[in-house]
């Protein structure tokens, strides 16, 4: 038998259960390893405003592969009961598992919808909000968010704001084929990332988010003083 690791670098994975039938005997499988990044690699965007997190904590619950661009038939690398928490920034192992050998063409990940982080000196200096040594908490699945679909089709109902964040859950798929994604399972086109290359397993991949230069703050209240430090929209989201 083979194993298959899963590496995770941005967003922020792990995973526990593998799949296995009962009875008879295992497939062949390899290791799958996920790592996370802050940064998408040799990338030169996000040039427009000052500051970067010195920290990127995300947590991940799960990671499914597909051999199908859909995600359709996704087969569970790994899953944890509590999210696994881990620095992207600090290009961290986030999950590894075991999954037949294949070419695998979509990965859904189901991670924390709360990212935390801590803005740099420069973020500090521009934005009143932002304060050195600081945990700052970013909601991604809100009241007013795009509605995030789960591995089976259902809706994800979101909560919180990005003054007052509630922890729960989102969904992120990333394919070679993203549209397919969108049309055939209903997936939010902020919630489906292109995928530079089908994975062929056994691999090491590198999930990013990559937040350089996007430290900001909100005026969440709209009274004309900025009350919340929290990051833009990243540059870019994908794997590599």
């Amino acid at each position: 038998m083979k194993v298959l690791k899963i590496l995770v670098p941005i967003v922020i994975f792990t995973f526990i259960c593998i799949n296995c039938d009962g009875g008879g005997s295992n497939p062949p499988s390899a290791k799958f390893n996920l790592k996370g990044s802050a940064v998408e690699p040799d990338s030169s965007r996000g040039v427009a405003r000052k500051g970067n997190p010195t920290s990127l904590k995300v947590g991940l619950y799960a990671v499914w592969l597909s051999k199908n661009t859909d995600c359709s038939d996704p087969i569970l690398v790994k899953e944890y009961t509590n999210a696994v928490v881990k620095d992207f920034v600090q290009n961290p192992t986030v999950l590894s598992g075991n999954i037949e050998d294949g070419e695998y063409k979509c990965m859904a990940v189901k991670m924390v919808d709360v990212i935390e982080f801590i803005a740099d000196e420069d973020g500090c200096n521009e934005f009143s909000t932002c304060y050195a040594g600081v945990t700052n908490k970013m909601d991604l699945n809100r009241d007013d968010s795009a509605t995030f679909i789960d591995i089976n089709g259902n809706e994800v109902e979101g909560a919180g704001t990005l003054l007052v964040p509630v922890y729960g859950v989102s969904y992120f798929y990333f394919s070679t084929t993203p549209q397919h994604v969108i049309d055939n399972h209903g997936v939010s086109p902020h919630h489906a990332f292109e995928m530079k290359s089908a994975i062929t397993t056994p691999d090491t991949v590198t999930l990013y988010f990559d937040f350089k230069n996007r430290i900001t703050d909100e005026d969440v209240d709209e009274n004309g003083t900025p009350d919340v430090c929290t990051l833009d929209s990243p540059n870019s989201v994908g794997v590599f």
